[in-house]
């Protein structure tokens, strides 16, 4: 005979008095201990059920286990969207440093990275230099690249000693945080190219490294499972006139991250998808059907007017 997964266990024994002394409805209590255990107790009661407390840290009469439950796989969905479309952003900002760089300094297609032939890299010192190297190396290490460095060994040093993959063959498999680190110490004129290119205007090259960092942050967030809805960067002044905001909102929210990479999807500029990431996150929220106030409360977070 199956198990039934919400089987009364010692192991889903959890006291959730703090939740209805304060107004919080459990219509299941074996289903709420068993998503909380399995699913993290305080990723669950201290996360998305806090961010449900009213300004007295009580409860409406609407928000149940039910609607618990949905915010939670609703924040699991939203970052789902999100992670497409940074890994669409970080894809084009990495092919488009390569090519720049390779063409800025008429190096080949080929080219392989190397202490002795990188004086392109503009830094002071060369401890921080060979650090970073040292990162773009450790890319190696990954199946696809051993793969293509077997079959074109040759073609690349003509020494069947060597394991040096060109530097467009090693930006497959180097992280956002070592393709943002590596951007920011190029030289300043090649910089404002790459950023003309991937945002198709001019902002600064602080602005462009702060967002770039937003994005990572909130990639970082979403790959290691933690409270997406909730998220809020702070901004400078450029960055909000880039993206419209209010003048006297100080943060990003999820919103913001949206309309930016809705401006830099190019996959969206081909036609690829038929709604924009902005739109396919509102209709995700109407699709999950939450009574009013955690509507209200999760449009508000997410940053949208209600």
């Amino acid at each position: 005979m199956k198990k039934n997964i919400f089987e009364s266990n010692k192991k889903y024994n959890y006291n959730f008095t703090k939740l209805t002394d304060k107004g919080f409805k459990i219509k299941n209590q074996r289903k709420l201990s068993a998503f909380c255990y399995n699913y993290g107790f305080s990723r669950v009661i201290n996360g998305y059920a806090a961010c449900l407390l009213d300004s007295h840290s009580n409860f409406v009469g609407e928000i149940d286990t039910n609607q618990l439950l949905k915010l939670a796989k609703f924040d699991r969905k939203l970052g789902i969207i999100l992670l497409e479309s940074i890994l669409d952003f970080e894809a084009r900002f990495n092919s488009i440093l390569v090519s720049s760089l390779l063409k800025f300094y008429n190096l080949e297609n080929d080219y392989v990275l190397t202490y002795k032939n990188s004086n392109w890299l503009e830094i002071e010192s060369s401890e921080i230099k060979k650090k970073l190297i040292s990162n773009l190396y450790q890319s190696t290490d990954s199946n696809l690249l051993k793969s293509y460095t077997k079959i074109d060994i040759n073609r690349i040093k003509n020494d069947e000693s060597s394991f040096e993959p060109p530097l467009s063959t090693l930006s497959l498999s180097w992280t956002f945080g070592t393709l943002i680190n590596l951007f920011e110490f190029l030289n300043p004129k090649l910089q404002n190219d790459i950023i003309k290119e991937c945002l198709n205007t001019n902002i600064s090259t602080e602005s462009f490294l702060w967002l770039c960092n937003v994005v990572r942050k909130l990639r970082n967030k979403i790959t290691h499972n933690d409270f997406i809805l909730v998220s809020r960067f702070k901004v400078n002044e450029e960055i909000k006139k880039y993206l419209n905001m209010d003048k006297n909102n100080n943060f990003l929210q999820i919103k913001h991250i949206a309309n930016f990479l809705d401006k830099v999807d190019w996959f969206n500029k081909l036609s690829f998808f038929s709604k924009s990431l902005q739109q396919r996150i509102e209709k995700l929220v109407y699709k999950f059907r939450f009574k009013y106030i955690v509507k209200r409360k999760t449009l508000k977070y997410l940053g949208y007017e209600c």
